[in-house]
């Protein structure tokens, strides 16, 4: 594997043990000098690289800024370094997912802060990694009309609840939203590839490709 890495898969009920504490002591006898990562990133390390991200912001006066949700590291980490003028929405990608706000504001560990998050669930499309052909038609109007690529896995989930929150009224107008585009693009060629995207996105991953290069 390139830069000397080795890939060691293993069965789903072994997966299912990654978040049991027997289960990674193990990890880290066996591999002693390695640093553990929960699935997701999510940890107080995260925080601090997420935080600067705000930093960027800080001149712009941002009423609100969104992002999608997974495992809430990314909430978290804008959470921590939000400003007094800016709430946090964020917008979780999968099912059932009202676990995740606890576990975020227990990350910040800073109990005030609760006031300044909005954690917004019904935009999971189906749950994690599902998605619908509303949300495939969202992504390819998004395109046109911006020129911004996005993957229907979190960016597009995070997107589409923006759009129509702001037409339910949800912001005050002349409010400054801030929509955070967490990546994920490198993926679509593995959902094309597993015939659960568009055949035709092909050419139009290829061509923002080579844009870009």
């Amino acid at each position: 594997m390139a830069a000397g890495m080795t890939l060691e898969f293993v069965t789903r009920l072994v997966y299912k043990q990654r978040h049991d504490q027997d289960y990674l002591t193990k990890i880290a006898q066996r591999f002693p000098d390695a640093l553990i990562i929960p699935e997701g990133g999510t940890c107080p390390s995260a925080l601090t690289g997420v935080a600067e991200i705000m930093q960027e912001l800080t001149p712009h006066n941002v009423d609100y800024i969104c992002t999608p949700c997974g495992s809430g590291g990314t909430t978290a980490g804008l959470l921590s370094a939000q400003h007094s003028n800016t709430s946090i929405i964020s917008i979780p990608v999968l099912k059932k997912a009202a676990y995740l706000k606890p576990q975020i504001l227990d990350l910040v560990n800073t109990p005030q802060l609760e006031e300044k998050l909005q954690f917004i669930e019904g935009y999971h499309f189906g749950g994690y990694g599902k998605f619908t052909p509303e949300l495939l038609s969202f992504i390819e109007d998004f395109y046109q009309r911006f020129s911004i690529q996005l993957e229907p896995i979190y960016s597009a989930k995070m997107a589409y609840a923006v759009f129509d929150l702001i037409e339910q009224g949800h912001f005050p107008r002349g409010s400054h939203i801030v929509l955070l585009h967490t990546g994920g693009l490198q993926g679509l060629n593995g959902l094309i590839q597993r015939k659960l995207l568009p055949e035709h996105w092909i050419n139009w991953h290829r061509n923002e490709n080579t844009t870009n290069s």
